[in-house]
C-alpha cells in the first residue's frame, strides 16, 4: 500500500484526509473490477436475459405434466377397505 505524504495544510483533519484517500482507492478498485467484469462477459458471450418466453405455452406444458403425475399417483394409490369383511378388488381401477 502506498503511503502518501502529510498534507501541506495542517489545519485539515487527518481522518478526513485518510477517508478521502480510502474512498479514492476504493473507487479505483471498483472501476477496475467493473472493467474486468465487462471484458469477461464480452469474451464469454453472455446471452440476453430478456428473451421472449411464451408463458401460456409453458403453463400449459406444466399443467399437462402435473396432471399426468397426479393421475399416476392416484391410480397406484391403495384404496382402503371399508370394513374387515369388504371384498378385495382383483384389479386396480384405471
Amino acid at each position: 500500500m502506498e503511503t502518501t505524504p502529510l498534507p501541506e495544510n495542517q489545519d485539515e483533519d487527518p481522518l478526513e484526509v485518510m477517508w478521502s484517500q480510502y474512498v479514492a482507492q476504493a473507487y479505483l478498485k471498483l472501476t477496475d473490477l467493473s472493467n474486468s467484469l465487462v471484458s469477461a462477459s464480452q469474451s464469454v458471450g453472455v446471452t440476453d436475459p430478456h428473451l421472449h418466453l411464451n408463458i401460456e405455452e409453458s403453463n400449459q406444458e406444466f399443467m399437462v405434466k402435473s396432471e399426468e403425475l397426479y393421475d399416476s399417483l392416484m391410480n397406484c394409490h391403495w384404496q382402503p377397505l371399508d370394513t374387515v369383511h369388504s371384498e378385495i378388488p382383483d384389479e386396480t381401477p384405471k
